[in-house]
């Protein structure tokens, strides 16, 4: 496992007991950066989302989705949607304010590194799109659930 990985898992571990303070603080901070994205969040259970959020980056964090797809690389380095970007400095940020001094350099620059790496994926975590299964109406009653 290569350290940034290590990096990342270990300060995680201390944010999954406070999931649910990171959420609230991770879309507080999102909707402050881009009051856009909070428009789009209308109508979402605040609490249930913020859940899924916490598994959609404990599945990251873990590696349970490393595929990649071409749109979630940075090859370059920087994000190539500026609202991606904004859904990893919400991270970033929380990250600093639940962990404080245990979030050392080293381990903020592996969190950049895991956010530029996947943030098409943050983004749809952040909007619900990548956790939440939609539903598309078929017939009059019965509904198929279609998974991201």
């Amino acid at each position: 496992m290569l350290e940034s990985e290590e990096l990342v898992q270990e300060s995680w571990t201390n944010v999954v007991p406070a999931g649910q303070r990171f959420a609230e603080l991770f879309f507080g901070r999102l909707v402050e950066l881009d009051p856009q994205l909070g428009r789009a969040m209308r109508g979402v259970e605040p609490r249930e989302h913020g859940r899924r959020f916490v598994e959609a980056v404990t599945a990251l964090v873990r590696g349970d989705d490393d595929g990649g797809s071409a749109a979630d690389g940075a090859a370059a380095g920087v994000w190539s949607d500026p609202r991606a970007g904004v859904v990893g400095e919400a991270l970033l940020w929380t990250l600093d304010r639940l962990l404080g001094e245990r979030l050392t350099p080293a381990a903020r620059g592996a969190w950049r590194e895991l956010a530029h790496r996947h943030a098409a994926r943050l983004h749809a975590a952040a909007l619900g799109e990548a956790v939440m299964p939609r539903v598309i109406p078929r017939g009059s009653r019965r509904l198929v659930q279609i998974g991201s």
